[in-house]
């Protein structure tokens, strides 16, 4: 299990966003790759795609990671396991 956050941060352009990229096991033997994106300080967006396995799921999560690097966005490093509301309240105070 994996998971990264990356912020983008430019202010004069008031941009304050964050992507966390997760990877999961399923119930029935895949993996989920896991996005969530959105407002610093605000709930953002999910979505879940599965993969049959965690190869192909790490693949996919490997091209996001450089994607989002390429527009910008600079790791953080690993997220704590946390319920999405409380991983948002934490990154809200350091706003």
């Amino acid at each position: 299990m994996s998971s990264t956050r990356l912020e983008k941060r430019v202010p004069e352009r008031n941009q304050f966003r964050f992507y966390r990229l997760d990877l999961q096991p399923t119930l029935f033997g895949e993996w989920s790759f896991i996005r969530e994106w959105g407002r610093i300080g605000q709930e953002g967006r999910v979505v879940i795609s599965t993969f049959p396995t965690a190869a192909e799921a790490d693949s996919a999560m490997q091209r996001k990671h450089r994607q989002k690097e390429r527009r910008g966005y600079c790791t953080l490093g690993a997220a704590p396991h946390a319920p999405r509301t409380a991983v948002a309240s934490i990154w809200q105070d350091r706003v």
